[in-house]
């Protein structure tokens, strides 16, 4: 009777274990596994793929957590999203346990995006936070503070990049430049055009993620560390760029926009012939 009793015993206790194999392992490995890279949410997990950072980010509602980390990358990308596949999706599950180097924060972090409004239509962009903070920041701020509002795109050069950000193409109700007089008219002073800024300059950010390719939008400076306001937006593939300007954000909307602006016929210096003007900028 003893027999029978430890037999059962230790029946039950293997079938207890395998149901917490199932509930605690098995069943949290499967949405990870099975589903990383179809772009859809399958028991609360959504995973996605970030080419611009070479990023695979995983967002688990169960357990409100963001995971991020690299070195699985797509082995090929259909026409639908379902298609989507990773090379390694057993290195992807040891990497959830602890097994290679990833980052876990336990709160969502919310994804900054800009809508520029210009007198060609509205271009929005998606910033880089978590890779560029300082340059963020720093954007993020100006755009707040009314700084771009007015100034205008004083550089364009097709098939390369459209500039902007500086104070001096701004048209003022009072001239600073010339005391006594009532207003700055930015385009009688062309001449300083890309030498203004926001009275500061900060470090650069540059990483193995600072990609200058279409759509991206960097720094522009002077020199190594002498970032400030101005910016712009890369209309070509310009990796020469890589190791001289921060890329802090992209174009996720309004790339249309961008092509009118490139497209605008130009004069000295590359200066646009008609105003393509910064009307407002609205981050969210």
């Amino acid at each position: 009777m003893k027999k029978i009793f430890l037999s059962q015993l230790a029946l039950f206790t293997l079938l207890f274990i395998f149901v917490l194999y199932i509930f605690f392992v098995q069943d949290k490995e499967r949405p990870f596994g099975r589903y990383i890279g179809q772009y859809q949410s399958f028991q609360g997990v959504t995973a996605s793929y970030d080419a611009m950072t070479g990023y695979i980010i995983v967002h688990d509602t169960n357990i409100n957590r963001l995971v991020s980390f690299q070195g699985t990358y797509p082995s090929r990308v259909g026409k639908h999203p379902e298609e989507v596949r990773f090379v390694n999706e057993d290195a992807f599950k040891k990497s959830i346990y602890g097994e290679a180097k990833i980052s876990i924060t336990n709160t969502i972090k919310k994804m900054t995006t800009v809508t520029m409004t210009t007198n060609q239509g509205e271009i929005t962009l998606e910033l880089f936070g978590d890779l560029k903070p300082k340059t963020v920041e720093n954007f993020t701020k100006l755009a707040k503070d009314g700084f771009y509002n007015g100034t205008r795109f004083h550089r364009v050069i097709k098939g390369f990049m459209v500039q902007g950000g500086d104070p001096n193409t701004q048209d003022r109700a009072e001239n600073y430049y010339m005391p006594g007089t009532d207003k700055y008219v930015a385009r009688d002073h062309m001449d300083i055009w890309g030498t203004g800024g926001p009275g500061y300059s900060f470090a650069d950010e540059l990483s193995n993620e600072n990609n200058n390719v279409i759509g991206t939008i960097s720094m522009a400076n002077s020199g190594p560390n002498t970032n400030g306001s101005q910016f712009f937006i890369n209309t070509a593939n310009n990796n020469f760029l890589d190791t001289k300007h921060t890329v802090f954000g992209k174009v996720v909307a309004g790339m249309d926009v961008v092509s009118k602006i490139e497209n605008n016929k130009t004069g000295q210096n590359d200066r646009p012939i008609e105003d393509m003007i910064i009307e407002k900028m609205e981050v969210k």
